[in-house]
């Protein structure tokens, strides 16, 4: 068994949302900051589309921090899952 790498609160009692949604370490050449970093979110922290995305530096030993994707726009959607292209 290998211990969590990254921990957070459900939504109740200022938790960060309702459901995990796994993702995948970015690797691609058109986000320079990302590179590297453990892309996953949350579905939503209410019943209304606000799904959020996390980085994390995959580098550290024990937990690993996390902080929110900035997008330019609001994302404003239910996060259902993450791709990867080949």
């Amino acid at each position: 068994m290998t211990d969590p790498v990254i921990e957070l609160q459900n939504s109740k009692a200022g938790g960060l949302g309702s459901v995990i949604v796994g993702g995948y370490v970015y690797r691609g050449d058109e986000v320079d900051f990302l590179d590297g970093m453990y892309l996953f979110g949350v579905w939503s922290s209410t019943q209304n589309p606000s799904g959020i995305v996390f980085m994390a530096n995959t580098n550290q030993n024990g937990l690993w921090d996390f902080d929110e994707v900035d997008f330019e726009n609001d994302f404003g959607q239910y996060l259902l899952g993450f791709g990867q292209d080949s």
